[in-house]
């Protein structure tokens, strides 16, 4: 048992809990970091604790299916300077589910599985135990420190329940509850159960020891809580901006759209704050920069395809899910345009049509006189490059090693110093991230390797959440600097150097085609995904 588990020491930081949804569990912790880091959390007092009895545990969370959630604990103490900073923080997180203040946590050791009966009782006895040590004569400075922040505000109590195959009934809610009468009843408030200032909850983790598959196999048997935690909720997380920007929501779809699970977890890790510029060079349908306009940032696409970029509510019209509730005014309305205005956002600065490669020449062609426009710097650049898995291999199609080429120089050439780039990577399961991103790259000196992120999509392919920082600018052309030739074609077409097969990135080229050789021979990844892979 322990009381105030989070309070702060002269040599600390305060802790607060943070419950994390079942998903994107390999980016959970990179988005939380990113995240705090954006907001100025100071990075050497940032500290994260698994919470739960099942920490030391390898196999929980365990992989249920080929398409299962697996990532670091759903229970995470996270150190933060004070109750309003954390709740900043939570609030830009798409994978945290809530952030609490914690007054009291029991912790019990994981044991058999017992009838659903039984396990109510245990759970029951439990829970008793936390409120008698609460209730204690001794506990009294404690209880005033609890509910301190409650003052006279509106309140309720929620219970969540963590790995159980069905919830408490209402009355055992009601029962649970009833337990901290003595804590709870005198609280100023009233009890609000609709809109309430404050909600205390009772967070009790049911999860098996040996995984969700072990749960499956015992259906009519259940695990008594062994973690228990009550406390104030500081905030939900982001989980609001996903079913805004639904896929099924959106008036205009892609082949390829990628979903905002996705395109938000990237625009936090660029760490995208109002006003910053934003580029995404394989925009498609401006999933990416949906995200980083939802976060305020200004943005500026390029696409290859016409169809794409200029497509109308109707091109997409088959591509829409069955029951989808996008707001559609008329059939031919740009699409892109129409996501954006459906989600109250500014549409993009500047849609560019062409090869990304040619992105400067693109940009000065568009910017006609204006020297300013045509010199543009982006605080991130953040993309999801097209791998020829679902999109196919049509007139478009650029090996991928070139694009990812194009890309690292136009991020080396076009970013600020300390501008961020962020791009999903495929590789198969078994691959060494070192051979999908060496530190021998030509454009090495110029972006630094901030963060990889490896995510598991099915049993053949993974996934790599990208994040580079530019620390210094190019000086010669295998890093990004522009070539005399580049120079004298601008606004005339494709620069011939970008592409060409230079001797410096030809070992890395021949590993990752090979890479895409090998997944284009494997069936698609689930539609559900939706995203480009």
């Amino acid at each position: 048992m322990a009381l105030l588990p989070g309070q702060a020491s002269s040599a600390s930081w305060p802790r607060f809990l943070f419950l994390f949804r079942g998903v994107s569990g390999s980016f959970r912790l990179a988005e939380l970091h990113s995240a705090a880091l954006t907001l100025g959390v100071d990075e050497q007092q940032l500290t994260f604790e698994a919470a739960s009895s099942l920490a030391a545990n390898l196999k929980q969370p365990e992989i249920a299916d080929a398409g299962g959630d697996v990532g670091p604990d759903l229970l995470q103490w996270v150190a933060l300077p004070s109750a309003e900073v954390a709740t900043a923080v939570a609030s830009r997180c798409s994978t945290v589910r809530g952030a609490f203040e914690v007054w009291a946590t029991a912790r019990f050791e994981p044991a058999c599985s017992l009838a659903p009966a039984e396990a109510a009782q245990q759970a029951d006895e439990r829970w008793r135990l936390l409120a008698d040590c609460v209730h204690a004569d001794t506990a009294f400075e404690a209880r005033a420190r609890m509910l301190g922040a409650m003052q006279a505000d509106s309140w309720r109590v929620d219970v969540i329940n963590i790995g159980a195959n069905k919830p408490r009934s209402l009355a055992a809610k009601v029962a649970l509850m009833e337990t901290f009468d003595s804590l709870l009843g005198p609280l100023p408030g009233a009890v609000d159960l609709k809109s309430p200032a404050q909600i205390v909850t009772l967070i009790e983790d049911c999860r098996e020891p040996d995984g969700p598959r072990a749960a499956a196999r015992r259906s009519d048997l259940v695990q008594a809580p062994h973690w228990l935690g009550l406390g104030r909720l500081l905030t939900c997380g982001a989980a609001a901006h996903l079913s805004r920007f639904a896929l099924s929501d959106r008036s205009y779809l892609g082949r390829t759209t990628l979903p905002p699970e996705y395109s938000y977890l990237m625009a936090i890790q660029a760490r995208v704050l109002p006003g910053h510029r934003v580029l995404d060079p394989f925009c498609g349908t401006c999933s990416t920069l949906l995200s980083c306009a939802a976060l305020g940032a200004i943005t500026m696409g390029v696409e290859a395809d016409a169809r794409v970029l200029h497509g109308t509510i109707a091109d997409g019209a088959h591509l829409r899910p069955k029951g989808s509730k996008a707001l559609i005014s008329e059939p031919s309305a740009s699409g892109i345009a129409t996501n954006f205005a459906e989600g109250g956002l500014p549409p993009p600065e500047c849609l560019l049509l062409g090869d990304m490669a040619s992105f400067d020449a693109l940009l000065t062609a568009a910017s006609g006189a204006d020297k300013a426009a045509a010199n543009i710097a982006f605080d991130a650049i953040v993309t999801d490059p097209p791998y020829g898995l679902m999109e196919g291999l049509g007139a478009l199609y650029v090996p991928l090693g070139q694009r990812l080429t194009s890309l690292l120089r136009l991020a080396s050439r076009r970013l600020k110093l300390g501008g961020r780039l962020v791009f999903l990577l495929p590789l198969p399961a078994g691959a060494d991230v070192a051979q999908a991103l060496p530190d021998t790259l030509p454009t090495a000196r110029c972006l630094s390797l901030e963060r990889i992120s490896r995510q598991r999509l099915s049993q053949r392919l993974h996934r790599l959440l990208v994040t580079m920082v530019k620390v210094a600018e190019p000086t010669t052309e295998a890093e990004g600097l522009l070539g005399s030739a580049e120079g004298a074609e601008a606004g005339k077409g494709t620069p011939t150097s970008s592409l060409a097969h230079q001797a410096p990135w030809e070992e890395w080229w021949r590993t990752v085609q090979a890479f895409e050789d090998e997944a284009s021979s494997w069936p698609v990844v689930p539609p559900a995904d939706r995203s480009r892979v």
